[in-house]
């Protein structure tokens, strides 16, 4: 369920296959509506009002239809462009925006990290028994193949892993969504490291959760 304060990411139609969002604070919901603002200028926004919508849900990343209208655009003393108020309809129910069908659980709280390609260090934000995904800088482009290493317990897990989803969420920051292709590598281990780590995240959350009760 959505809240006051998080983030929701609206899709900037492109022409190639990157999806391109921009990352919105949700400021209230109203009557079953999210109700967001904006002093970016929103020219490429559709006039039928139909757009997509991403956001993350406990351990999952999103994609749902919604309907937008805009409620307020006016000057602000401290927005030079304005502040334009938008009220967003989720419409029907929500799909996996990455397609990735095994079980995610996040590591963002355990604060991982992968060796990802030329990067070198990058934050890791979600793993399953057949893949993971990561914000990187880099520029990759979906079906890429790309080298990784997973570190755990003083263990290295590398293997290759292929470009399944790219989200843009800011200029400077890309959601890579990743499938191993690791058995298809002889010699490698990133399919093992990842159910490891998976069962090794689930662990510390339920420890967690058993601290807090």
């Amino acid at each position: 369920m959505l809240t006051q304060g998080d983030l929701i990411y609206i899709q900037k139609p492109t022409q190639g296959q990157q999806r391109v969002l921009i990352p919105l604070d949700i400021v209230a919901l109203e009557q079953g509506q999210i109700i967001i603002e904006t002093s970016q200028v929103f020219d490429w926004l559709p006039e039928d009002g139909q757009v997509l919508v991403y956001y993350d849900r406990r351990r999952d990343f999103l994609k749902q239809s919604a309907k937008y209208e805009v409620v307020i655009h006016e000057e602000d003393e401290d927005q030079v462009d304005g502040v334009m108020r938008l009220s967003i309809e989720l419409l029907g129910e929500p799909v996996d925006a990455e397609s990735r069908q095994t079980f995610r659980v996040s590591t963002v709280i355990s604060g991982r990290t992968a060796h990802f390609a030329e990067e070198g260090e990058v934050s890791l934000v979600d793993v399953s028994a057949s893949g993971y995904a990561v914000i990187a800088s880099g520029k990759h482009n979906v079906g890429e193949i790309i080298k990784t290493t997973l570190n755990h317990d003083g263990r290295q897990f590398t293997g290759t892993a292929c470009v399944q989803s790219v989200c843009e969420l800011d200029t400077k920051r890309t959601r890579y969504g990743m499938f191993c292709v690791d058995k298809r590598q002889p010699g490698n281990n990133l399919n093992q490291g990842l159910l490891t780590i998976s069962m090794a995240v689930q662990r510390e959350q339920l420890r967690r959760l058993s601290r807090a009760s």
